[in-house]
């Protein structure tokens, strides 16, 4: 059916309509009637984000968060696809724990795409099962079908987005701790390699050597910004190495981005996310609140909070990226030990950037291509991240009017709660569209 959106308003400044049929784009322009019209009445019209670092959790985790209600909060913020991690309980490492997840998708409202988890057996399950290894995701299914009934994605065309390797150890069992194996993988796998860059042998070195402790201070010296580095630096080399194309996940250091513009200099093809706890929350945020904010890798100093910005805004840094990880508050309130790391984010993700590029008066279309069209080329999704027509018809209504406090119990999220509690945002979704059709109309699903 034929949807006309009346009087958007385009990233570069024009107002204009926006035809929609079969799920794609087919006008833009002085678009003729026919079908249902939406007055959009001047809002901010961009394409749905594209959220590379989600963790969904379901399974024996359901009661953190599960795939309803995961992207129930993806399509609350502006996000019609989402790229799941491999740490779930159990882990997504081979074919048949891949379909297990496919068919937990099938429940979602949003577009999806899942890493693949890297262990010591990823090289032989990979030969036994022939999983590909193309530099290109397959065309992601249609989400809102899935609620159909219709089937969540055929054995041979896995929507594989990377082999996801983590080099610390952090939630979940997946661990590369050795230099022997992660050249193993760098042999075997020709796809993109997406990585969570915390030198295991320094975090455990700095545990023998610290001890037992509490809080953000215990935290930040047993995860290190020198375990980041080492991690990164050990990343890029052998990546150089062998050829391979390597994304790295949630960057916190200045040192890293320094890094990763050498390595871009010497030729390698590395891209490079961070998160927007690490943009806009600080150690002294977590002084403050404690377990709350705990995440790995963890929340570093002021400065480097800027550098993140600065790198964001001249391209060292490619895109934005929710690291969505739920835990009940409870689980949260307890001790150090005890309480997980990580923090909910996909609803407040679109809002923190548009806020941030508002005061920063930055182009609105900086943040789509962080959000969307980047991701997109990084992830090799065809035909969605971009407002043009015969893209697919994934699509945000944004309100840039209207400013409105964080409040956990206004998310969809099972962990109802934000890191961005009671800050005051301006870019609420007021308008999500998934393959054109609506998955959420002013935060009701």
């Amino acid at each position: 059916m034929r949807t006309v959106l009346r009087d958007c308003l385009l990233p570069g400044g024009d107002r204009t309509d926006v035809a929609l049929e079969g799920g794609l784009i087919t006008a833009i322009g002085d678009c003729r009637s026919g079908g249902t019209s939406i007055d959009i009445k001047g809002h901010l019209l961009i394409p749905g984000a594209i959220d590379s670092h989600v963790h969904l959790r379901d399974f024996r985790q359901a009661y953190k968060e599960d795939w309803l209600s995961g992207t129930r909060a993806a399509a609350s913020g502006g996000i019609t696809t989402i790229l799941e991690m491999p740490n779930t309980s159990p882990p997504t490492v081979d074919r048949e724990s891949i379909l297990s997840k496919c068919a937990l998708a099938g429940k979602g409202i949003v577009n999806y795409g899942i890493h693949l988890g890297a262990t010591a057996e990823t090289c032989r399950i990979l030969r036994r099962e022939g999983i590909g290894v193309s530099e290109r995701l397959p065309s992601l299914p249609d989400g809102l079908d899935r609620v159909k009934g219709s089937p969540p994605v055929s054995t041979d065309e896995l929507p594989v987005a990377s082999l996801k390797i983590f080099l610390g150890s952090t939630t979940g069992s997946l661990l590369i701790d050795s230099d022997e194996l992660l050249e193993e993988l760098f042999r075997c796998w020709s796809g993109l390699f997406t990585a969570h860059c915390e030198d295991e042998k320094s975090i455990q070195k700095n545990i023998r050597s610290i001890g037992t402790g509490e809080g953000q201070l215990h935290h930040e010296s047993i995860r290190s910004r020198e375990a980041a580095l080492l991690a990164v630096a050990r990343l890029l080399e052998i990546g150089e190495r062998f050829g391979r194309r390597l994304h790295i996940c949630h960057v916190t250091t200045k040192e890293e981005i320094s890094l990763i513009r050498s390595a871009r200099a010497r030729g390698l093809t590395v891209s490079a996310e961070v998160t927007p706890h690490h943009l806009f929350l600080s150690r002294d945020d977590a002084l403050k609140r404690g377990n709350l904010l705990k995440v790995n890798p963890p929340l570093r100093e002021k400065e480097d909070c800027l550098s993140l910005r600065e790198a964001l805004m001249d391209g060292t840094v490619d895109c934005v990226a929710s690291d969505h990880a739920p835990h009940l508050l409870e689980e949260k309130r307890k001790g150090y030990e005890e309480t997980p790391a990580g923090l909910p984010g996909l609803e407040t993700m679109l809002p923190l950037i548009i806020t941030f590029a508002l005061r920063e008066r930055i182009p609105l279309g900086d943040v789509s291509r962080w959000l969307a069209e980047k991701p997109a080329r990084i992830f090799g999704i065809r035909g969605r991240g971009s407002l043009e027509v015969g893209a697919a018809a994934d699509l945000a209504v944004i309100d840039l009017r209207k400013r409105r406090a964080v409040k956990g119990e206004m998310l969809q999220t099972k962990a109802r709660w934000s890191p961005f509690e009671d800050m005051e945002l301006a870019g609420w979704p007021l308008l999500t569209l998934v393959n054109g059709r609506i998955a959420c109309r002013r935060e009701e699903i």
